[in-house]
C-alpha cells in the first residue's frame, strides 16, 4: 500500500483537511458564539430588569384570610394594626401629633417661592404644514443623494443598535454582579460607637434598622444534624391540627423526601391545610411524581421564579430560605434541605454538619410573613386574616426572625450583619458553610480584631460540596489572618450551619452565607436571639466544633502551592456571583 499524496484540488478551505489544520478558526468562530450569546442574554438581562423598574407588572393580589371565617381584616378591627405591622415592617404607634389641613394652607406655595420655583407658563403646540414655500421641487440627481442618505441611516441605526445592545448588557452584567455598600457602622451618640448588644438600646436599633423587632415570649430550641432535626420536625408535621406550611429551597430523592411526602399526603387527607412552595432552581430534582401526588391530595404546591426567558432579571435572585410552619404556632429554620446527605451526625458517614432552630412565640408569625411575601408573588394570593400573639412562658429574653430580601441599595442582610459585628466588644464566633466575604465585610473582621475582639471563623473543609466557594474564602484568609482574626476549617464532613454569635449574647440561626449572594441577591431568613443563655449554648457548640477542626496557622497557609493561589485568586474575581 502507498501514501496517496492530496493534490491541491483535493485539499480547499472547505475540505475536513482544511477544518482539522485550522482549529484556530473553529475555536474563533466557536468563541465569538458564546461572546454574542452571552452578550446577548446580559441585554435581555439589562432590558427586563429596566421595564420592570421603569413600568412593573404587577400581578393582582387576591386576598386570602388565614382565620377561621376566611375573611379579610376591616380597617375597623382591632387586629388591622399588627396585620399591617406584619405585612409591610410599619408599626404603628401612638404619641404623634397631626397637623389639621387647615393649618398646611398655603404652605406648598410659600415653600415653592423660598426654593425659587416657578410654576412653567402654558406651552403652545404647534403642528408643521406642508407649506409649499418650505418645500422644495426635485431636482435632477435627488435620487443618488437619497440612496446616499438612506445608506447612511442605515449606518447610524446599525451603531444606535449596537449602543443600545451594549448599554443593556452592561446594566444586566451591573446588575447581575452588584454586591454590598455599606462600609462602616457609626454611633449617632458623643463618641460615635456602634451600640453593643448588651446596650439596652440594641433591639431598638435593631428593629429600625432591619424592620424587624425583637420581641419576648418566644422559646427557642436549637436542634444539631439530622438526629437532632427530623425525628421532632416529623413529630410537629404530624401533630398539625390546621395546616402546614413548608417553603423549600432545596430537595432531592431519597428517605426524607419519602417521609415528608407520606405525611403531608396523610395530614392533606385529614382535612389538613397544606402549602409547599418551592424553589425551582434549588429543588430541581425533585420527581414530578412526588408534586402531582400533592396536588391530587388536595396541597397547595406552587414554585418559586421558575426558570423562564422572561424572568431573566430575577433568575440570579432565589429563594434560599427554610421555612416550616405548623398551627400559625411551631416555627423551624436553618440551613437544612430534604435530602438524606442531612441524616446522621454531622460527623460520620458522609453526614452534613447542620445547625437548625425550633421556636414559639411572636417569631412564628414574621416566619410567616416571609412565607406570605413569597407565596403572593408565586401565585398572585397574599394572606391576611386575625392573629394568634402565642406568648411562651419558658422564653428566651428577645428574638425575631429577620426576612431579608435583595433590593436596589442596601439591603437588610448587609445592615443587620454589620451592625452585629461592629457592636462585638468582646468575642465574634462565625460558623458558615460558604465563607466568602467581599472587602466591606472583610474589613469590618479586621477592625474588629483590631480593637480587640476575639473574632473566630469556622468554614468549610476539604469536603465541602462547593470547593469553588472554599478557594474564594482562601483567597481572604490572609488579610484576616495578619489583623488577627482565628480562621478554622472543619474536617469530618461537609459544613452547613449558618450561625453566629456576639459577645455570649447575640445569636442567630438561619440560612443566610457569608457572602455576596447571601447578602445581596437573595431571599433569607434568620432567627436573631438576644439571651445569655442561648448565647452561651451558642458559645459552647462553636467551641466544641473546633475540636474537630484544623486552626489555618498564617506562616503555613504562606507557605501553600502556587497553583492553589491561582486558583483563589481566580475565584475572588467572581466572588459577587458566589
Amino acid at each position: 500500500m502507498t501514501d496517496k499524496t492530496a493534490t491541491p484540488s483535493e485539499v480547499g478551505p472547505g475540505s475536513d483537511d482544511s477544518r482539522i489544520h485550522h482549529p484556530g478558526r473553529l475555536a474563533s468562530r466557536g468563541f465569538r458564539c458564546v461572546a454574542v450569546a452571552l452578550v446577548g442574554a446580559l441585554a435581555l438581562n439589562g432590558l427586563l430588569h429596566v421595564a420592570a423598574q421603569g413600568i412593573r407588572d404587577t400581578d393582582a393580589l387576591e386576598m386570602l384570610a388565614v382565620g377561621a371565617d376566611g375573611e379579610s381584616v376591616s380597617p375597623s378591627d382591632s387586629h388591622l394594626p399588627t396585620g399591617v405591622a406584619l405585612l409591610t415592617g410599619a408599626v404603628a404607634g401612638s404619641g404623634n401629633r397631626i397637623a389639621p389641613p387647615s393649618s398646611l394652607d398655603g404652605t406648598l406655595p410659600r415653600l415653592a417661592h423660598r426654593d425659587g420655583y416657578r410654576w412653567p407658563p402654558s406651552l403652545s403646540i404647534r403642528t408643521m404644514t406642508d407649506d409649499p414655500a418650505t418645500t422644495q421641487a426635485a431636482r435632477p440627481g435627488s435620487d443618488s443623494r437619497i440612496h446616499r442618505i438612506g445608506g447612511l441611516a442605515l449606518i447610524v441605526l446599525r451603531w444606535m443598535g449596537l449602543v443600545l445592545v451594549a448599554t443593556l448588557a452592561l446594566v444586566g452584567f451591573l446588575y447581575v454582579t452588584r454586591g454590598t455598600a455599606v462600609q462602616h457602622v457609626r454611633g449617632v451618640g458623643t463618641n460615635g460607637a456602634p451600640l453593643a448588644p448588651s446596650d439596652s438600646q440594641f433591639p431598638l436599633g435593631v428593629a429600625l434598622l432591619t424592620g424587624t423587632a425583637l420581641s419576648a415570649g418566644n422559646s427557642v430550641e436549637l436542634a444539631l444534624n439530622g438526629d437532632g432535626t427530623f425525628p421532632r420536625l416529623w413529630e410537629d408535621l404530624r401533630s398539625a391540627k390546621e395546616s402546614i406550611i413548608i417553603q423549600s429551597y432545596y430537595g432531592a430523592p431519597g428517605s426524607v423526601a419519602d417521609t415528608l411526602r407520606e405525611i403531608l399526603l396523610e395530614r392533606a387527607a385529614s382535612g389538613i391545610r397544606v402549602f409547599v412552595l418551592y424553589d425551582a432552581f434549588g429543588t430541581s430534582r425533585i420527581p414530578r411524581a412526588h408534586l402531582d401526588a400533592y396536588r391530587a391530595a388536595g396541597v397547595q404546591v406552587a414554585p418559586f421564579r421558575p426558570l423562564r426567558v422572561s424572568t431573566l432579571h430575577t433568575i440570579q435572585n432565589r429563594s434560599h430560605v427554610r421555612a416550616i410552619i405548623v398551627d400559625d404556632r411551631i416555627g423551624w429554620t436553618g440551613g437544612f434541605g430534604f435530602d438524606d446527605k442531612w441524616l446522621g451526625d454531622g460527623h460520620t458517614n458522609g453526614s452534613w454538619r447542620e445547625t437548625n432552630v425550633r421556636f414559639e412565640g411572636p417569631a412564628v408569625l414574621q416566619l410567616e410573613v416571609a412565607f406570605a411575601s413569597a407565596w403572593a408573588e408565586a401565585t398572585g394570593v397574599l394572606f391576611t386574616g386575625r392573629v394568634r400573639q402565642q406568648i411562651q412562658p419558658d422564653a428566651v429574653k428577645a428574638a425575631g426572625l429577620l426576612y431579608a430580601s435583595p433590593t436596589i441599595g442596601t439591603t437588610v442582610a448587609e445592615r443587620f450583619l454589620a451592625m452585629s459585628i461592629a457592636g462585638a466588644r468582646k468575642t465574634l464566633y462565625i460558623t458558615n458553610a460558604y465563607f466568602a466575604p467581599d472587602r466591606n465585610f472583610t474589613e469590618f473582621l479586621t477592625r474588629a480584631a483590631r480593637r480587640g475582639v476575639d473574632v473566630r471563623i469556622l468554614a468549610a473543609g476539604p469536603r465541602t460540596d462547593i470547593r469553588i466557594a472554599r478557594l474564594a474564602a482562601r483567597a481572604r484568609y490572609s488579610t484576616l489572618l495578619e489583623s488577627g482574626v482565628r480562621i478554622y476549617e472543619w474536617r469530618p464532613s461537609s459544613l452547613h450551619a449558618k450561625t453566629f454569635v456576639v459577645d455570649g449574647i447575640w445569636s442567630t440561626i438561619g440560612t443566610m452565607n457569608f457572602d455576596n449572594r447571601s447578602l445581596a441577591l437573595n431571599e433569607e431568613v434568620t432567627l436573631m436571639v438576644l439571651d445569655e443563655a442561648l448565647g452561651s449554648q451558642m458559645d459552647s457548640i462553636f467551641l466544641a466544633d473546633l475540636e474537630f477542626a484544623t486552626e489555618i496557622i498564617a506562616e503555613e497557609f504562606d507557605r501553600r502551592p502556587w497553583y492553589g493561589r491561582v486558583g483563589e485568586w481566580a475565584t475572588h474575581l467572581i466572588t459577587r456571583l458566589l
